[in-house]
Protein backbone atom coordinates (compact mmCIF):
# COMPACT_ATOMS: atom_id res chain seq x y z
CA UNK A 1 0.00 0.00 0.00
CA UNK A 2 1.23 3.49 -0.80
CA UNK A 3 0.64 4.78 2.73
CA UNK A 4 2.95 2.06 4.06
CA UNK A 5 5.78 4.29 2.85
CA UNK A 6 4.70 7.51 4.53
CA UNK A 7 7.25 9.25 6.71
CA UNK A 8 6.63 10.48 10.25
CA UNK A 9 6.86 14.28 10.52
CA UNK A 10 10.12 15.38 12.14
CA UNK A 11 8.16 17.22 14.85
CA UNK A 12 6.37 14.07 16.03
CA UNK A 13 9.61 12.11 16.08
CA UNK A 14 11.44 14.91 17.96
CA UNK A 15 8.67 15.02 20.59
CA UNK A 16 9.10 11.32 21.35
CA UNK A 17 12.85 11.14 20.80
CA UNK A 18 13.20 13.75 23.54
CA UNK A 19 11.50 11.29 25.91
CA UNK A 20 12.95 7.98 24.75
CA UNK A 21 16.29 8.68 22.97
CA UNK A 22 15.70 6.20 20.16
CA UNK A 23 18.59 4.13 18.87
CA UNK A 24 16.95 2.08 16.10
CA UNK A 25 14.29 2.86 13.50
CA UNK A 26 12.97 -0.65 12.83
CA UNK A 27 10.85 0.10 9.73
CA UNK A 28 12.59 2.65 7.55
CA UNK A 29 14.15 3.37 4.21
CA UNK A 30 17.21 5.41 3.36
CA UNK A 31 14.80 8.24 2.48
CA UNK A 32 12.86 8.36 5.76
CA UNK A 33 15.03 6.88 8.55
CA UNK A 34 14.67 8.71 11.85
CA UNK A 35 17.73 7.16 13.53
CA UNK A 36 21.30 6.64 12.35
CA UNK A 37 20.71 2.94 12.89
CA UNK A 38 17.76 1.62 10.88
CA UNK A 39 16.30 -1.46 9.25
CA UNK A 40 14.83 -1.40 5.75
CA UNK A 41 12.42 -3.65 3.90
CA UNK A 42 15.46 -5.34 2.34
CA UNK A 43 16.82 -6.07 5.84
CA UNK A 44 13.60 -7.97 6.61
CA UNK A 45 13.25 -6.31 10.01
CA UNK A 46 10.86 -8.89 11.44
CA UNK A 47 13.57 -11.56 11.20
CA UNK A 48 16.16 -9.48 13.08
CA UNK A 49 16.75 -9.36 16.84
CA UNK A 50 16.04 -5.70 17.58
CA UNK A 51 17.05 -5.99 21.22
CA UNK A 52 20.44 -7.42 20.26
CA UNK A 53 20.98 -4.71 17.64
CA UNK A 54 20.17 -1.95 20.12
CA UNK A 55 22.23 -3.40 22.96
CA UNK A 56 25.20 -3.97 20.66
CA UNK A 57 25.10 -0.30 19.60
CA UNK A 58 24.54 1.44 22.94
CA UNK A 59 25.98 1.66 26.41
CA UNK A 60 23.04 -0.58 27.42
CA UNK A 61 21.46 1.86 29.82
CA UNK A 62 17.69 1.93 30.32
CA UNK A 63 17.49 5.44 28.88
CA UNK A 64 19.03 4.56 25.51
CA UNK A 65 17.47 1.17 24.81
CA UNK A 66 14.52 2.27 22.68
CA UNK A 67 13.26 1.42 19.20
CA UNK A 68 11.19 3.82 17.07
CA UNK A 69 8.58 2.03 14.97
CA UNK A 70 6.24 3.50 12.37
CA UNK A 71 5.55 0.17 10.69
CA UNK A 72 3.44 -0.57 7.61
CA UNK A 73 -0.18 -0.01 8.65
CA UNK A 74 -1.52 -2.62 6.22
CA UNK A 75 -0.53 -5.48 8.57
CA UNK A 76 0.65 -4.32 12.01
CA UNK A 77 0.08 -7.58 13.92
CA UNK A 78 3.52 -9.13 13.25
CA UNK A 79 5.10 -5.80 14.21
CA UNK A 80 3.18 -5.76 17.50
CA UNK A 81 4.41 -9.31 18.14
CA UNK A 82 7.98 -8.17 17.42
CA UNK A 83 7.59 -5.15 19.73
CA UNK A 84 6.44 -7.47 22.54
CA UNK A 85 9.37 -9.82 21.92
CA UNK A 86 11.80 -6.88 21.94
CA UNK A 87 10.34 -5.53 25.19
CA UNK A 88 10.62 -8.96 26.79
CA UNK A 89 14.32 -8.88 25.86
CA UNK A 90 14.85 -5.62 27.75
CA UNK A 91 14.49 -2.99 25.02
CA UNK A 92 11.57 -0.56 24.78
CA UNK A 93 9.55 0.08 21.63
CA UNK A 94 7.41 3.08 20.73
CA UNK A 95 4.96 2.24 17.94
CA UNK A 96 2.96 4.74 15.92
CA UNK A 97 -0.25 3.23 14.51
CA UNK A 98 -3.78 4.08 13.49
CA UNK A 99 -6.06 4.82 16.41
CA UNK A 100 -8.27 1.76 16.15
CA UNK A 101 -8.96 -0.33 19.24
CA UNK A 102 -10.99 -3.00 17.41
CA UNK A 103 -8.35 -5.09 15.54
CA UNK A 104 -6.54 -8.11 16.92
CA UNK A 105 -3.21 -6.23 16.93
CA UNK A 106 -4.54 -3.70 19.45
CA UNK A 107 -5.90 -6.41 21.75
CA UNK A 108 -2.58 -8.26 21.50
CA UNK A 109 -0.68 -5.06 22.30
CA UNK A 110 -2.80 -4.48 25.39
CA UNK A 111 -1.34 -7.64 26.92
CA UNK A 112 2.08 -5.97 27.13
CA UNK A 113 1.68 -2.20 26.82
CA UNK A 114 2.76 0.24 29.47
CA UNK A 115 1.16 3.28 27.81
CA UNK A 116 -1.24 4.26 25.03
CA UNK A 117 -1.08 7.81 23.64
CA UNK A 118 -4.19 8.93 21.77
CA UNK A 119 -3.79 12.02 19.59
CA UNK A 120 -6.79 14.31 19.82
CA UNK A 121 -7.86 17.65 18.41
CA UNK A 122 -7.47 20.98 20.11
CA UNK A 123 -11.11 21.42 21.05
CA UNK A 124 -10.53 24.86 22.59
CA UNK A 125 -9.25 26.50 19.40
CA UNK A 126 -11.85 26.09 16.66
CA UNK A 127 -9.80 28.25 14.27
CA UNK A 128 -6.94 25.71 14.36
CA UNK A 129 -8.81 22.42 14.40
CA UNK A 130 -6.55 19.38 14.32
CA UNK A 131 -8.37 16.06 14.28
CA UNK A 132 -5.72 13.74 15.71
CA UNK A 133 -4.64 12.72 12.22
CA UNK A 134 -0.93 13.11 11.68
CA UNK A 135 -0.11 14.72 8.36
CA UNK A 136 2.53 12.27 7.17
CA UNK A 137 5.25 13.12 4.67
CA UNK A 138 5.81 11.59 1.24
CA UNK A 139 9.33 10.14 1.60
CA UNK A 140 10.28 10.93 -1.99
CA UNK A 141 8.88 14.45 -2.40
CA UNK A 142 9.14 15.48 1.28
CA UNK A 143 5.71 17.10 0.88
CA UNK A 144 2.85 16.55 3.36
CA UNK A 145 0.33 13.87 2.41
CA UNK A 146 -3.21 15.14 2.71
CA UNK A 147 -5.07 11.82 2.45
CA UNK A 148 -4.62 10.37 5.95
CA UNK A 149 -8.14 9.28 6.85
CA UNK A 150 -7.56 8.02 10.41
CA UNK A 151 -6.18 9.49 13.62
CA UNK A 152 -3.09 7.92 15.17
CA UNK A 153 -2.06 6.56 18.52
CA UNK A 154 1.25 5.66 20.09
CA UNK A 155 1.86 2.35 21.85
CA UNK A 156 4.63 2.22 24.45
CA UNK A 157 6.18 -1.16 25.19
CA UNK A 158 8.38 -0.42 28.21
CA UNK A 159 10.42 -3.29 29.67
CA UNK A 160 10.21 -1.54 33.05
CA UNK A 161 6.41 -1.31 32.99
CA UNK A 162 4.07 -1.66 35.91
CA UNK A 163 0.98 -3.85 35.92
CA UNK A 164 -1.29 -1.04 34.75
CA UNK A 165 -1.58 0.70 31.38
CA UNK A 166 -1.24 4.48 31.43
CA UNK A 167 -3.51 6.20 28.91
CA UNK A 168 -2.67 9.70 27.71
CA UNK A 169 -4.62 12.02 25.45
CA UNK A 170 -2.25 14.35 23.62
CA UNK A 171 -3.39 17.39 21.66
CA UNK A 172 -1.69 16.87 18.30
CA UNK A 173 -0.99 20.53 17.59
CA UNK A 174 0.80 20.81 20.96
CA UNK A 175 2.92 17.77 20.10
CA UNK A 176 3.82 19.47 16.81
CA UNK A 177 4.65 22.77 18.54
CA UNK A 178 6.90 21.11 21.11
CA UNK A 179 8.54 19.11 18.33
CA UNK A 180 9.25 22.30 16.38
CA UNK A 181 10.83 23.87 19.45
CA UNK A 182 12.98 20.78 19.99
CA UNK A 183 14.10 21.02 16.36
CA UNK A 184 15.02 24.67 16.89
CA UNK A 185 12.18 25.99 14.76
CA UNK A 186 9.69 28.70 15.71
CA UNK A 187 6.46 27.13 16.92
Amino acid sequence: MANDLWETPAEVFAFYDNQFSFVLDAAASSLNAKCDLYLTEEDDALTKDWAEIVKRNTANTPYTNWVWLNCPYSNPLPWVDKAIETMENGVGVFMLLNNDTSPKWFAKGLTSLSEVHFFISNLEDKSNYVNGRIQFINSETKKPVKSNNKPQCGLVFNPNKSDSINTQYLVLDRVMKVGKLLLGEAA
